[in-house]
């Protein structure tokens, strides 16, 4: 039988995943998107189960199943992700858990960051190509 902290470990291991798995559901890559997507599809699941999870509070048992319902409503109707992300993560933070939310945070203004550069360096390379071709931007 694992012991408390053990479990305590493996369920916060399992709440750092949730964000960088939802962000990589967007990847540019379809097969690390469609690895994101299973993986979430296992993950929120233990995630609603685990005792210090939103799902686990009073008044809040369809948290988990919300977010289960949430997941595949995104794939079956293409829900964008800005609609999507928020309500999501949102329904799986742990109650009282200042920390996660924190860390999660961290990752998705990390992710964002990451974004941002990625576009602002797609933007000075397509006008680097225009005005070598002599093209508009």
């Amino acid at each position: 039988e694992p012991s408390d902290d053990g479990r305590t470990s493996f369920v916060a291991a399992l709440q750092l995943l949730l964000v960088p798995c939802t962000v990589r559901l967007e990847d540019a890559c379809p097969r690390v998107a469609y690895s994101a997507s299973r993986c979430l599809q296992h993950l929120v699941p233990l995630l609603a189960q685990a005792p210090a999870s939103a799902a686990a509070g009073a008044g809040r048992a369809s948290a988990g199943e919300e977010a289960v319902e949430l997941l595949q409503r995104r794939e079956r109707e293409g829900m964008s992700f800005e609609q999507f992300v928020l309500p999501f993560v949102a329904l799986l933070q742990p109650l009282g858990d200042e920390p996660i939310a924190v860390r999660r945070l961290e990752l998705c203004r990390a992710y964002l960051a990451e974004a941002a550069a990625a576009v602002a360096a797609d933007v000075v390379s397509n006008s680097a190509i225009a005005l070598v071709s002599g093209a508009p931007p």
